[in-house]
């Protein structure tokens, strides 16, 4: 009788629990992470390239270059911590068992992960971006067109984890592509007079839900109870503009098996994804790339 019967490489199992776990975590791949990054298979690190902002001089025509060097920088995330999952799967023999019946149970595996994943990758997300607030009273939508403007007119705070105020979003043209709205965003975006003529929405489960102003639209029930301003109680987000290419939160399907029971008549289906530590700057080089907004006081 075989040990263990590993999934890992199978394009069946995978394609059913890497596209769960992006929905229901919101960690979409060029949606709300850079797209190399998010549902890798097997690693322990990853590495990337991110843009400074370009050294641009006067100088009179013909001359030398200087020979500073900016621009392009690479780093590398080490995916330290992990999420098990462990489901059990009775009166099945692990010489007969396969992917197709064990579908359902792979499905709720991934849910599962996904909400483990999205509440870790929002927590990182939302502590490392800059905290902003709308104008007291905005309808939701008027709040967002607010937003927008403030992101295109964002400067860094802090670039790699230290002070630094050298990257300006309207000079290297960053604009936000993507809006995460939480529970209570939602809320007030759906009761909002200008919605039906702006907002194309698809249902309200986690995951991309529509198209607002051009940008994806992402619903997370993970954004209600991160506190962004650190005050007494809860005082959540209500949405999040961020440009994707400059957030980088790699995780990675390290295990996916099943293996025979030593406690009933069946096996287990096991599943391991590992994702970087909470403190790892890297998630968001350049803090100007994501914003949480929450509503000003009147």
């Amino acid at each position: 009788m075989a040990f263990d019967k590993s999934y890992l490489g199978d394009q069946v199992a995978t394609g059913v629990l890497i596209p769960t776990i992006q929905g229901i975590s919101g960690i979409i791949p060029g949606v709300t992470v850079k797209p190399e990054l998010a549902g890798l298979i097997g690693a322990e690190k990853a590495d990337f390239w991110y843009d400074l902002a370009p050294a641009v001089e006067e100088a009179d025509a013909g001359d030398d270059f200087d020979t500073a060097q900016v621009g392009s920088k690479k780093a590398t995330i080490v995916m330290t911590k992990a999420l098990h999952a462990d489901e059990k799967i009775p009166q099945v023999a692990i010489d007969t068992i396969s992917v197709d019946i064990v579908g359902a149970k792979t499905l709720q595996l991934a849910t599962a992960i996904g909400n483990g994943l999205g509440k870790r990758f929002y927590n990182n997300l939302v502590g490392l971006a800059q905290k902003k607030t709308y104008t007291n009273a905005l309808g939701m939508v008027d709040a967002i067109a607010e937003g927008l403007k403030t992101f295109s007119e964002g400067v860094s705070v802090k670039i790699d984890g230290s002070a630094d105020t050298s990257f300006s979003n309207p000079t290297n043209g960053i604009l936000p592509t993507t809006i995460v709205v939480s529970t209570a965003g939602l809320k007030k975006l759906r009761q909002d007079a200008s919605f039906k003529d702006l907002f194309n929405g698809t249902g309200g489960l986690p995951g991309t839900v529509g198209t607002l102003f051009g940008l994806q639209v992402v619903y997370s029930q993970h954004l209600d109870t991160i506190d962004v301003l650190a005050t007494a109680g809860v005082q959540p987000a209500e949405f999040v503009l961020l440009n994707y290419q400059g957030v980088a939160f790699p995780y990675s399907l390290n295990m996916l098996r099943a293996i025979p029971s030593e406690n009933f008549n069946g096996v287990r289906l096991q599943a391991e994804v590992v994702y970087p530590d909470h403190d790892e700057p890297s998630v968001l080089v350049i803090d100007s790339f994501a914003m949480a907004f929450t509503e000003a006081a009147a």
